[in-house]
């Protein structure tokens, strides 16, 4: 890919067509913000403990993602490599038992509720257990069907670089030239060429910072830092974002600081990029980076214009979540949409604009009567 014909006029003739798309999310506002995803773009996740951020990806990025896939396979072509390192493959696949659920009947259940533990939501009767086994056959077939691949357990950087390498060899063909440039320098050129242009490989990490540190250099004894770690991660995946044009997809817990009390007296309380955990380089390595914020736990109750206070629940669950874009390197930035969040299966939804009474009245009151 080296011509003004590949990298530029071939990209506008598909667009012109209408094939540039890429895979859209639910929420149409933030797609249209972000591009949706597209082939070769890094996107960073963060937030605080408790935002919603696993459930956010699982559904935005990988459960919706599959779902849109199934009904558009002559569109492109896509594949998911999941790195679970918080989560088992068994709960992950509960979870989004739960999310598919709300999907197919708005019904609202959580694990603990699947698995009859002792903080079970309610009992499970003849008529919804009917309807947890129709979902059996589409997770079979999100098993099977090889677009989804959950590895679970912490991995190492360069674990996880030989698996994009390997999977990356599977999808396409690599190519290296050995030139010479014009002062006579020898080099090799590297090049990938998928078996499908289509395809769209995403490379989840949940989350970065539970990585497995992993040594210095093959020879070495010491152990890298945890900031070393993560930063060896994110230069491996912006090298397999640039070599083989996947999306990288990652999660990362936020500093404690966001809540600081010197904090709260003189700043806004939303995100920012110094907030990203551990270290900087992964912000800076993003294409994209957005940020869940939930100002009902920072006691930040008028939030954008909606009374946060309103979006609790009879039961004391809080619904209101705010997306902040931070970084957007080929789009508008410094964007916070209001989001609903439905904790127990882990779905997110736009709010209507703070404006637009008639509609908010309408959610807030379904919310107090759930």
């Amino acid at each position: 890919m080296s011509t003004f014909k590949e990298l530029v006029l071939d990209p506008v003739e598909k667009a012109r067509e209408g094939k540039q798309i890429g895979v859209p999310l639910p929420l149409k506002t933030v797609g249209k913000i972000i591009n949706n995803i597209q082939q070769r773009m890094y996107i960073l996740l963060g937030g605080m403990s408790g935002t919603g951020k696993t459930s956010f990806v699982d559904y935005i990025f990988v459960l919706y993602a599959y779902i849109w896939y199934r009904k558009n396979k002559e569109k492109l072509k896509l594949k998911i490599i999941y790195y679970s390192m918080e989560r088992s493959k068994k709960y992950k696949i509960q979870k989004w038992t739960c999310m598919l659920l709300y999907i197919k009947y708005q019904i609202l259940i959580d694990v603990p509720t699947l698995n009859g533990w002792e903080g079970k939501m309610y009992d499970i009767n003849d008529e919804l257990f009917e309807k947890i086994k129709s979902c059996e056959k589409f997770i079979d077939e999100l098993l099977t069907s090889g677009v989804i691949q959950i590895i679970d357990g912490h991995q190492n950087p360069t674990g996880i670089s030989k698996d994009i390498e390997t999977y990356m060899k599977k999808w396409g063909k690599e190519e290296r030239l050995s030139k010479t440039n014009e002062d006579g320098f020898e080099y090799t050129e590297v090049n990938y060429e998928p078996n499908d242009p289509s395809l769209h490989v995403l490379v989840v990490l949940d989350h970065i910072g539970k990585l497995r540190r992993e040594r210095e250099s093959r020879n070495s004894t010491r152990l890298l830092n945890k900031k070393e770690n993560i930063d060896r991660m994110s230069e491996i995946l912006g090298h397999a974002r640039d070599r083989y044009g996947i999306t990288p997809i990652v999660i990362s817990q936020f500093n404690r600081s966001i809540g600081n009390v010197e904090r709260m007296k003189v700043k806004d309380l939303a995100p920012e990029p110094d907030d990203f955990k551990d270290s900087g380089n992964i912000y800076e390595d993003a294409d994209i980076a957005i940020a869940l914020y939930n100002p009902y736990k920072l006691k930040d109750f008028n939030h954008l214009g909606y009374d946060v206070k309103a979006f609790v629940n009879r039961h004391g669950y809080n619904r209101f979540r705010s997306l902040v874009v931070l970084k957007n390197s080929y789009g508008v930035d410094d964007v916070i949409k209001g989001l609903l969040f439905k904790g127990e299966c882990g779905i997110f939804e736009e709010l209507p604009k703070p404006d637009d009474e008639y509609q908010l009245l309408k959610l807030i009151d379904k919310i107090k009567n759930e």
